[in-house]
């Protein structure tokens, strides 16, 4: 089945016309696109990113993470690695604090009276991005601003009052997500500085529209139930359909009857949570390490923290592939994938043992001398899970090391 981020958009034509006059006029504008989870922000970004790049646009994207405390400048690192050798150069230099300034990621020195490099960072910034648009129109991607850092808000408040005459900027944020008061503020500088869009669910209409496609042709009898069910929510039509598809569902049932009989999940996690369970195990096991690396990962990486060979991974990763809960990333790197969406994401973290994955929240926030784990690195006769959330702790720093 072909890839529901490259057919149509259902619905959205308003959304896509107020996005392109804004974005892709004769200057350059800004675009924060807020919903909650599932309603389509990514999907719309994606489509967006694709206009963009028609039109002639360079497109960067960057992504932001739940994570404790929220990875510095991460979105920033993930854009300039993609501006070519000029910007990888750059994250190199800054990351290895060549420049004898702020290293990328570290934490700015809060002394009284020191000078705070974020100043040099961003002006060197907003230079490198200034050579790249008078090139081609500039086009910046931030999925998921509540989970951002401040600077990297920051920074982006920057740069469009210093260069908002060359440099666009589209941004998602989760409605149903509360951020701190300071980061508040700064999201509500950027969205001063443009158009706001807070994305509905899709009508009834709509939401027939997305089930026909994903299921094909529908009695009125079995759309009316599965149209009320998913609530407008286009995440939770794809995913229960790939649900429906997988286990026959409506072969044996009609869809009201598998309603009330709760034959259906009832929530987009439980869909997602149930779409997981009809996995194989090395297919499940694989994005379960790969929840732990990030939402971007490589195989090399991958095969480290589900200690098997990578032809292993490669063929569970085409399985997940297949069932279009990753995806290949564009690019010169064939082995690099992201989740198709931050949830699914969420949802196989989830599945890990609690008490572990609070055990590993708890050793990230030690001092490095004091880890969960005193051994260097973590035996071989804890559980796969154990060890995935200790690979995820290692990468955090809070481990010293992992074989």
């Amino acid at each position: 089945m072909p890839s529901t981020v490259d057919q149509p958009l259902v619905g959205r034509l308003k959304e896509i016309e107020g996005i392109s006059a804004a974005l892709f006029g004769e200057r350059p504008g800004v675009v924060m696109l807020k919903g909650e989870a599932g309603v389509g922000k990514t999907t719309l970004a994606r489509a967006c990113q694709s206009l963009a790049r028609e039109r002639g646009l360079r497109v960067l994207m960057g992504h932001c993470y739940d994570t404790a405390p929220p990875a510095a400048f991460l979105p920033l690192i993930q854009m300039l690695s993609q501006a070519g050798q000029a910007g990888s150069e750059f994250v190199r230099k800054w990351t290895l604090d060549e420049a004898g300034g702020q290293k990328l990621g570290a934490a700015a020195d809060t002394r009284p009276g020191a000078a705070d490099p974020r100043t040099t960072l961003f002006a060197l910034v907003g230079e490198l991005l200034d050579e790249i648009a008078a090139a081609e129109k500039l086009l910046l991607i931030v999925e998921d601003l509540q989970w951002a850092d401040p600077d990297s808000i920051l920074l982006l408040n920057h740069l469009l009052d210093a260069h908002g005459d060359k440099i666009s900027l589209l941004s998602t944020q989760r409605s149903d997500h509360r951020p701190t008061r300071s980061l508040a503020t700064l999201l509500g500088r950027l969205e001063d500085k443009g158009l706001v869009i807070n994305l509905s669910p899709l009508t009834k209409e709509e939401s027939a529209t997305l089930l026909r496609r994903e299921l094909g042709p529908l009695r009125e009898s079995e759309m009316e139930p599965l149209v009320d069910f998913s609530a407008g929510s286009p995440l939770l039509i794809v995913e229960l359909a790939a649900h429906l598809r997988a286990s026959g569902l409506l072969e044996g049932h009609a869809a009201a009857e598998a309603l009330s009989l709760r034959r259906i999940p009832g929530r987009i996690a439980q869909v997602i949570d149930a779409r997981l369970d009809d996995l194989p195990p090395p297919t499940l096991f694989a994005l379960e390490a790969a929840s732990v690396v990030g939402i971007e990962f490589d195989l090399s990486l991958l095969s480290s923290a589900a200690e098997t060979d990578q032809g292993n991974v490669e063929d569970a990763v085409a399985g997940a592939v297949d069932e279009g809960l990753i995806e290949l990333l564009e690019g010169n790197d064939s082995s690099r994938y992201a989740f198709r969406h931050p949830v699914f994401r969420e949802r196989l973290l989830r599945s890990l043992p609690c008490t572990k994955r609070a055990a590993s929240k708890v050793g990230s926030a030690r001092p490095r001398w004091q880890p969960v784990w005193r051994q260097p690195s973590v035996p071989r006769e804890y559980s796969p899970s154990t060890r995935l959330l200790a690979f995820g702790s290692w990468r955090a720093g809070a481990l010293p090391e992992m074989r």
